[in-house]
């Protein structure tokens, strides 16, 4: 990304809505994420393991 960063005002990466390698990789290469989400239990605790990894991913 870091090629490419100054070419693009914005750059999307749509990964799917499973936590896996290529979500992983996306929140890794994001500067920001938006995690669209239902308001349900289990949507709850996806978005809770999704911030995890975001910060996981920020910090090191």
């Amino acid at each position: 990304m870091d090629a490419v960063r100054d070419q693009f005002d914005v750059v999307l990466i749509d990964a799917g809505p499973t936590r896996g390698l290529l979500t992983d990789a996306a929140m890794v290469a994001s500067g920001d994420v938006v995690k669209p989400t239902l308001a349900g239990g289990l949507d709850a605790k996806g978005v809770d393991d999704l911030n995890l990894t975001s910060h996981a991913s920020a910090t090191g």
